[in-house]
């Protein structure tokens, strides 16, 4: 499946010391990048054990992403950054061939349930 490729690529370019603490999504081939889907998303955070191990995401370019995807994060108290930027650094969003799928409605209740507890240490 193409979740399973992902983490597979994320394993062979992951320097980090722990893995799944970072994923960067700028790390993989932008043709793949804007094709990802929710449920890509929902299958890598699914694999990782997100909600325990992850501090990082960067969603980068992943313009097909409504945020259905990040209930794998749900709670989480270890997530520190979380980046749902449509264009990278030194990019400027005119250059943004596609229209952004992402929803308020999906996300917000996401980030609420990690903003709400008292331990969270979301950026």
């Amino acid at each position: 499946t193409t979740s399973k490729a992902i983490v597979s690529s994320f394993k062979e370019s992951s320097s980090s010391e722990e893995p799944w603490e970072v994923i960067d999504f700028l790390d993989i081939e932008k043709s793949l990048r804007v094709k990802l889907t929710d449920d890509d998303i929902v299958g890598v955070l699914t694999c990782i054990n997100a909600a325990n191990k992850l501090k990082t995401l960067k969603l980068t370019h992943c313009f097909q992403v409504t945020g259905r995807g990040l209930e794998p994060l749900r709670g989480s108290a270890v997530l520190e950054q979380l980046d749902l930027s449509l264009v990278g650094q030194h990019e400027h969003p005119d250059s943004i061939f596609w229209s952004p799928r992402i929803s308020e409605k999906n996300v917000l209740p996401i980030l609420h349930s990690i903003t709400d507890k008292e331990c969270s240490l979301l950026q």
